[in-house]
């Protein structure tokens, strides 16, 4: 019996844990309308805006043939923003009532940084607080438990020692692989004159989730009239892990995870974040830390692997730190099969194919999921 309650008590533990290290930031509920709802729900929402002076604007989409009336003054009531859509299709016009949720503006904007993600009592009220804002506004008829998750974006923070620490890491996390089915999210070059690799974050993406490592501050500046120089400040030597979940992917995953309501699956997210998060990190980067070129090759040369398959992982170091993983993944399979189980020997030998510079005064870096246990930086210190 002691056993039993001592298992049960690991349990609530190590939940709290991962709650504490893997959750979300923001998530979007969504719930379709008749013609007439949205009618009223449009007119009660400008009548609700107009009284208290709140901002609301329209946005035609050409190319997807939708309309939206965006009401972008719920803020700060960590609703950013509330839309009520119409999709034209074939078959006719189709409604629905979307609002973004944001936990820490909702709860905690005087008190936590922005690189606060949600604990489980945040995601727990979210809904409860999308029940206010129906009452506040006076929209009858629906409730709460009518919205389905649209998207949510599972997120952990890292934190660095400083900023050179965060290049580097950056430089590194840079050159991973884009596992199937996903690829290598670009931007354009001015300089260049041609798109490249997203130069501060490394972001791959396919049509059920968009997965991104990123430099928080580098970020936040890039966007300087959303934040105060303090919030920007607070976010030096942060390194983002954030995982984005379309609506496939999340019914996908409620019904992995045995769940029946919303609010259910709501309950499982640090679970499902700390699942979701880890694979992508082992696909992107493998399980092992960052070393230097020479030290991988000296441990590949000394270990138990044969002559031939020695020579192939110090080929593909050396190819990773020409043009990255992704590439030296392309150059491995024009000769030869499996390169996923090259990557299982260099994680068998606690290193990745990624290594730091030579010149670096940083010797090791380790892997993502080993400074997510930690060196986490979600709440403030």
């Amino acid at each position: 019996m002691m056993d039993q309650k001592n298992t049960e008590q690991d349990k609530i533990k190590n939940a709290a844990a991962v709650s504490s290290r893997y959750s979300m930031h923001t998530m979007s509920f969504c719930t379709r309308l008749t013609p007439r709802e949205a009618k009223t729900i449009r007119e009660k929402l400008i009548a609700y805006c107009d009284a208290e002076g709140l901002r609301y604007h329209k946005h035609r989409n050409e190319w997807a043939d939708t309309k939206e009336l965006i009401f972008d003054g719920f803020l700060t009531y960590g609703l950013n923003p509330v839309k009520v859509r119409t999709i034209s299709k074939n078959s006719g016009k189709i409604y629905f009532l979307q609002i973004k949720v944001n936990p820490r503006m909702m709860f905690h904007k005087d008190s936590h940084p922005f690189v606060y993600i949600a604990d489980a009592a945040d995601v727990r009220n979210s809904l409860d607080r999308i029940q206010d804002f129906l009452d506040m506004t006076d929209i009858n008829g629906i409730s709460k438990e009518c919205f389905y998750i649209q998207r949510i974006d599972y997120c952990a923070n890292i934190r660095l020692r400083s900023k050179y620490e965060v290049e580097e890491y950056m430089r590194l996390v840079r050159k991973g692989l884009c596992p199937h089915p996903t690829i290598r999210k670009e931007e354009y070059s001015k300089t260049q004159g041609r798109w490249i690799p997203t130069r501060n974050s490394f972001t791959v993406y396919c049509g059920s989730y968009e997965f991104s490592v990123y430099d928080k501050q580098s970020q936040m500046m890039g966007e300087k009239d959303k934040y105060k120089a303090e919030d920007i400040a607070e976010a030096e030597g942060i390194v983002r892990v954030e995982l984005r979940v379309k609506r496939n992917k999340v019914r996908y995953e409620k019904k992995k995870s045995d769940c029946e309501s919303e609010i259910e699956y709501l309950m499982k997210t640090a679970e499902i974040s700390e699942r979701l998060l880890d694979k992508q990190l082992r696909e992107c980067f493998g399980t092992g830390c960052f070393v230097k070129a020479s030290k991988a090759e000296e441990m590949i040369r000394e270990s138990s692997y044969k002559d031939k398959t020695k020579e192939r992982m110090c080929r593909i170091v050396r190819d990773t730190a020409k043009s990255g993983l992704e590439e030296a993944r392309l150059r491995y399979e024009k000769k030869y099969k499996s390169f996923y189980n090259m990557m299982n020997r260099f994680n068998a030998l606690g290193i990745s194919p990624i290594t730091i510079k030579q010149r670096s005064e940083i010797e090791c870096l380790d892997h993502p999921i080993e400074y997510i246990k930690n060196r986490n930086a979600n709440l403030p210190e």
